[in-house]
């Protein structure tokens, strides 16, 4: 009887030391498979918060599943792509392709070094909230060209300027969140065709732009940025919304 009940102990003494010591280490989430959000960042031994940030200024680090990366800070989009392993990873800057930028996750904790410095880092935390990022550096265009959303994914353009207008087929979907536009994060591989085309004075056109690429859409404003030839320039925007039933609305 004695020896069951020291065994059934020492059973328990195991099971009871390996559960403590398990929950000393926290599972680390993968970096590209999770919502992350700003918590606090320090730069040049300053450090700030998420409330020291105007809204459209926070931070925003967002890594896809695809590993494609977008570091947004003090204004500036970064574009990269993830290489390396969750525990130590590096983000490649494609806005200096010399330059890469190290991440550190550990347990719900990512820790993104920037500017080439140790000294300089971001703290993000794993979050069930999606991240968006402010629209930026987009340049309305010029020409009197009426643009509405008329279906899911559809947009008629109606040319009432006196010369060809010329447009791309690169676009983007934006989200409106308060006061401010941000754009929305793809869930897929983003491509489209690197092709441009011309509308004639007085002519229409309707022109699909695909959505899969962003999946599931949650209520609130929205509008497509379309016509540009891939510099961002020459934008115009369809607008429309997405209703609490999942159905869409058109102005």
């Amino acid at each position: 009887m004695k020896t069951i009940v020291a065994r059934s102990l020492a059973v328990f003494l195991v099971a009871a030391m390996m559960l403590s010591f398990s929950s000393c280490f926290k599972k680390t989430v993968w970096i590209n498979d999770s919502n992350w959000k700003f918590e606090s960042m320090e730069a040049n031994g300053t450090k700030l918060a998420a409330e020291d940030f105007s809204e459209d200024q926070i931070p925003v680090f967002i890594c896809d599943k695809n590993n494609n990366v977008f570091l947004y800070y003090n204004g500036i989009i970064r574009y990269g792509r993830l290489a390396g392993n969750v525990n130590y990873s590096y983000l490649l800057d494609f806005t200096d392709s010399e330059k890469y930028i190290d991440a550190f996750s550990s347990g719900d904790k990512l820790t993104v070094y920037y500017d080439g410095s140790k000294d300089n880092k971001m703290i993000f935390r794993a979050t069930e909230e999606t991240s968006y990022i402010p629209v930026v550096d987009e340049t309305e265009g010029s020409y009197l060209i009426d643009v509405k959303a008329i279906d899911n994914g559809v947009v008629e353009f109606t040319n009432m300027d006196d010369e060809t207008w010329y447009f791309g087929e690169y676009y983007r979907l934006e989200v409106k969140r308060g006061d401010i536009w941000y754009y929305v994060p793809y869930t897929e591989p983003y491509v489209v065709h690197d092709l441009g085309h011309e509308l004639a004075p007085g002519q229409s056109m309707n022109f699909t732009y695909d959505m899969h690429f962003f999946g599931a859409l949650e209520l609130g404003d929205y509008r497509l940025s379309v016509g540009d030839l891939g510099n961002r320039n020459n934008i115009y925007y369809a607008y429309f919304k997405v209703n609490a039933d999942g159905t869409y609305s058109y102005d």
